[in-house]
């Protein structure tokens, strides 16, 4: 028994060590797009939940990669130049979230070393991504490459979900060795909810809710009909029961926030009021805390008793980490001394327990305003760039999707800390900017006016194989 369990551990490293060549190999046999779009989707969705120590450079996680193979693919292995580099000021919300916690350390008198690691860390987690998507994922093809990445992944996830419902979250055991997570923390409401081979099962549910928009996007703009012969609404039917059935209703309402978004021509002026709410409560919980606990603790009373008690367990650990905060809040605690509450009056460290799933307040101990403005300065931005311009049902209908993305892991981050790289991967195509091929560059009236043999064609229906 302890012979096999070790093979399988063994095989557990060798697809985390396998991966990066073999995406480099992707590279090669197929175009930049679609190898980055697998290279993301497919680690992010497939690769074990591991920790492997390299001398030299940092520890082979299924993040760096992902990150890796996206580096070294785009950068060696391209079959053809990528597109010019064009800069933008938005770009300094990246510089400034990669630097904010190496400035940490050095504000919390680290040795350089910690500094330069935590350059290196941050660049893997939110640079390459964002790079890559800067770079290579800002044109019609991509993005709708992204999109239909997206929504086929949640397709591919929602048999695993539904034998995992059933069975009991275990397909990393079997497969890898272990259980990735806490399996307490997988039972909920008298069953089983999925983590497939993911971090959480908070991160299944915001990808199914994800995939979920993505299928009602392409399905509204009548450019994808049915996958391999099986009609769209049965397909995006099964994405939502598995929705459902992930039994989180954080990625149930942002899905159900996001549907008007899709579907009707004025959406994307929901963006706009989904992100100031956000943003209003992170800022109100930032700067006047204590003052508005009570109003939070009364509406946490409009919620189900077992939730409501989940929420405000969250909302006082995040009073205990702002009053840490404060204390350094220019530049942080680093992630060392997240956990150290220091006494101001006195030589002494007493170590505090403090449980919380929020990225903001996160940030903003560990990193501080410096690193908590960087990364929502970014998010907000990618979103909002583009949005005063597009309109439903025209050329920016699949950019709006990437907008729909990036702004519902916003919305996640207020009580979630999972991030996907899917979407920074999408936050860097939307900061590039929208680019057309030169030779889709045409006259307005030319491109408006059908020829002679497209006025008497029927409609055709489209399907994606």
């Amino acid at each position: 028994m302890r012979q096999a369990r070790a093979s399988v551990i063994a095989f557990a490293h060798l697809v985390l060590l396998a991966f990066v060549p073999l995406c480099c190999l992707l590279f090669r046999r197929v175009d930049a797009a679609t190898a980055i779009v697998t290279t993301t989707i497919g680690g992010f969705l497939f690769l074990p939940m591991l920790q492997i120590g390299l001398p030299g450079i940092p520890d082979l996680t299924k993040t760096s990669a992902i990150s890796m193979a996206l580096l070294l693919g785009t950068t060696f292995f391209t079959r053809s130049p990528p597109p010019p580099w064009r800069h933008s000021v938005l770009d300094l919300f990246m510089v400034g979230h990669v630097l904010a916690l190496p400035l940490a350390y050095l504000a919390n008198d680290f040795p350089p070393y910690s500094a330069m690691s935590a350059v290196v860390d941050n660049a893997l987690v939110w640079g390459v991504p964002y790079f890559v998507g800067r770079r290579y994922m800002s044109d019609p093809r991509s993005i709708s490459i992204m999109v239909r990445g997206c929504f086929v992944g949640a397709l591919i996830y929602v048999p695993l979900c539904l034998w995992e419902v059933r069975m009991s979250p275990q397909l990393h055991l079997k497969l890898y060795g272990w259980f990735q997570h806490d399996f307490g923390q997988m039972m909920r409401s008298g069953g089983f909810r999925p983590i497939v081979f993911t971090r959480h099962g908070l991160e299944v549910a915001l990808w199914m809710a994800t995939g979920l928009v993505a299928g009602l996007g392409l399905w509204k703009r009548s450019g994808l009909r049915q996958i391999f012969g099986v009609s769209m609404p049965w397909l995006l039917g099964a994405v939502a029961v598995t929705l459902l059935l992930c039994k989180s209703l954080g990625s149930i309402l942002i899905a159900v926030a996001m549907v008007p978004v899709v579907l009707f021509r004025r959406g994307p002026v929901l963006i706009v009021v989904y992100l100031a709410i956000a943003m209003a409560y992170i800022l109100a919980r930032v700067f006047v805390g204590s003052e508005i606990y009570g109003a939070i603790a009364e509406m946490a009373r409009w919620v189900p008793p077992d939730r409501a008690a989940s929420f405000m367990f969250r909302v006082d650990m995040e009073e205990v980490m702002m009053e840490q905060a404060w204390v350094q809040p220019l530049f942080g605690w680093t992630m060392e001394l997240a956990g150290i509450q220091l006494d101001p009056w006195g030589d002494q460290e007493s170590r505090v327990v403090v449980v919380t799933d929020s990225l903001w307040i996160l940030t903003f101990l560990q990193s501080g305003l410096f690193g908590l403005f960087s990364i929502y300065g970014l998010l907000c931005a990618a979103c909002l760039r583009h949005l005063p311009t597009m309109r439903w049902g025209g050329r920016f209908g699949d950019h709006l999707l990437l907008v729909a993305f990036v702004g519902m892991q916003l919305l996640d981050s207020v009580p979630n800390a999972l991030i996907a790289p899917t979407n920074i991967l999408a936050a860097g195509a939307l900061v590039a900017g929208l680019r057309f091929p030169a030779t889709s560059i045409v006259a307005p009236a030319a491109a408006a006016a059908p020829l002679p043999s497209q006025r008497l064609r029927p409609k055709q229906r489209t399907s994606f194989v």
